[in-house]
């Protein structure tokens, strides 16, 4: 059995690695979103769509796009801290 103090040090990695999961997921999801209507929503509610050759849609899917990768990249970090707690501790 796993002493109390190892368990709650744990405890923030295994947050930190559902938090970047869930953004992960999330801008995954807007971005997929954009793509699949065609229209991406911007600040103050202004519009821009695919069809009309918006730059700014471009620019707001890759911006998620990018969002999505940085995501994984941290949950990919939590992940190893996870499988190196032992060696670290």
């Amino acid at each position: 059995m796993r002493s109390p103090r190892d368990l709650l040090l744990r405890f923030p990695a295994l947050a930190g690695l559902l938090i970047c999961l869930t953004g992960f997921g999330f801008t995954t999801w807007l971005a997929i979103d954009c793509i699949r209507t065609g229209v991406a929503a911007g600040k103050h509610g202004a519009r821009y769509f695919r069809a009309e050759g918006d730059p700014f849609y471009y620019f707001t899917v890759a911006v998620f796009g990018v969002g999505s990768l940085f995501w994984l990249g941290l949950a990919a970090f939590a992940l190893l801290v996870l499988i190196r707690w032992k060696h670290w501790t």
